[in-house]
């Protein structure tokens, strides 16, 4: 029983190892993208997975300890991604007020390769994430990184037909109202994890 649990470990140790390389090279491929392009979308992506960065160290921080510190780590995640959700509406309320001049092309192209990068990530965490809150939180981020990287190659296409900033800029309103959804939907879970141990 006990080599199981630690085999389990080890397993959800890999898994969150590779989630958090994987997104580091995102943030690092999004947000000098994002800058060089005058993307608000490529930049509120950037953003969202440095946030899940800290989160997958966080959670393999708390595979060391028990279920609460487990609980409180997944609670740190709900909270970090509804702030962000905060930074990067502002974020795009000032490109509103401000403007901005997004390079079309370059958010497809980054896009593109970021959701490309996320379906490894998403293929690491799938076979580890039922049994463990954090990683169930670490497959939620990796669903959200995704669509928005996909929507972010629309904006793109978008900005390129009508010549327009607002593409990039609604895409950048939706990345930070899914992550705020997700950071909600984590904390939701945190809680009946929470819950259940207490009721055993």
């Amino acid at each position: 029983m006990t080599s199981q649990i630690d085999s389990g470990k080890s397993e959800h140790k890999s898994a969150l190892i590779k989630a958090l390389i994987l997104n580091i090279c995102l943030v690092l491929i999004l947000v000098v993208a994002g800058l060089a392009a005058s993307s608000r979308a490529l930049l509120a992506n950037g953003l969202d997975n440095l946030s899940d960065a800290a989160v997958y160290a966080l959670s393999y921080f708390a595979l060391f300890k028990g279920i609460q510190w487990q609980v409180r780590a997944a609670k740190i995640s709900g909270f970090m991604l509804i702030a962000l959700a905060l930074g990067v509406t502002i974020e795009a309320v000032r490109g509103f007020i401000y403007g901005t001049e997004p390079i079309g092309l370059v958010i497809i192209i980054v896009s593109i390769v970021a959701a490309i990068i996320n379906i490894f990530s998403l293929r690491v965490l799938k076979e580890t994430r039922s049994d463990n809150v954090n990683l169930r939180a670490a497959w939620r981020f990796s669903i959200s990184d995704l669509l928005a990287n996909l929507g972010a190659a629309i904006a793109g296409f978008l900005v390129i037909q009508f010549g327009s900033n607002l593409p990039d800029l609604i895409v950048g309103l939706i990345v930070a109202c899914v992550a705020a959804r997700e950071g909600v939907e984590i904390l939701k879970d945190a809680e009946r994890e929470s819950g259940g141990q207490s009721e055993s």
